[in-house]
C-alpha cells in the first residue's frame, strides 16, 4: 500500500487533504464498503498482503538462482567427464572437479572453456571451439533434464 503511496506523494505536494482523499480512493478500489475502507485491520491485511507476495516473489528468486547454480555445477561436472575421455586421463573424476572449480566464479562458462581448450591443445587433442560450445549445451540440456526428472545423482554415462 504504501509503495503505491509514496511514488504518488510528490502529486500532492504534501497537501494531506488530498493525500488522504487518493488513499480512500485506492482502499475504496480494494476495499468497495466504505465501513471497512476506514478499518485498520484492513488497511493491515493489505499490507501484510503486499508483504507475503514480495517474500513470495523473492523466494522464487532464491530458488531459480539455487537451481541454475546446481545445474551449471551439474553440466561443468559432466563436461570434465566429458574432456577426461577424451584426453583418456587415468582420474577422470579428479579432471571434473578441477572443471567444477575453473567453472565456478564470476567468468564462469568462459574460465570452462578456457580451461577445456586450453587442456585439449596440451593434451595434443583436435577438438575445435565449436564442438566445445555444442558439448556444453547439450550437456546443459541433459543436465536440465536430469534435474527436472528430480535424479539427485545423475548417471557419469551420458558424459561419455
Amino acid at each position: 500500500m504504501f509503495a503505491i503511496l509514496q511514488p504518488c506523494f510528490w502529486l500532492f505536494q504534501g497537501n494531506i487533504s488530498k493525500l488522504r482523499f487518493f488513499n480512500s480512493c485506492i482502499l475504496e478500489q480494494w476495499c468497495p464498503d466504505q465501513e471497512d475502507a476506514n478499518n485498520d485491520t484492513v488497511k493491515r491485511g493489505i499490507i501484510m498482503g503486499l508483504r507475503q507476495r514480495g517474500k513470495a516473489l523473492e523466494n522464487l528468486y532464491f530458488h531459480e538462482e539455487e537451481l541454475s547454480f546446481r545445474l551449471h555445477g551439474m553440466r561443468s561436472r559432466l563436461m570434465g567427464l566429458w574432456a577426461a575421455s577424451l584426453m583418456h586421463k587415468d582420474d577422470a573424476n579428479s579432471y571434473a572437479s578441477e572443471i567444477v572449480a575453473a567453472s565456478i566464479g564470476r567468468e564462469g562458462d568462459d574460465a570452462m572453456f578456457n580451461k577445456l581448450h586450453d587442456d585439449f591443445v596440451a593434451a595434443g587433442v583436435g577438438v575445435t571451439d565449436d564442438v566445445i560450445h555444442d558439448q556444453m549445451t547439450n550437456l546443459l540440456r541433459c543436465a536440465a533434464d536430469e534435474l527436472r526428472n528430480g535424479i539427485a545423482q545423475f548417471d557419469d554415462k551420458r558424459a561419455a
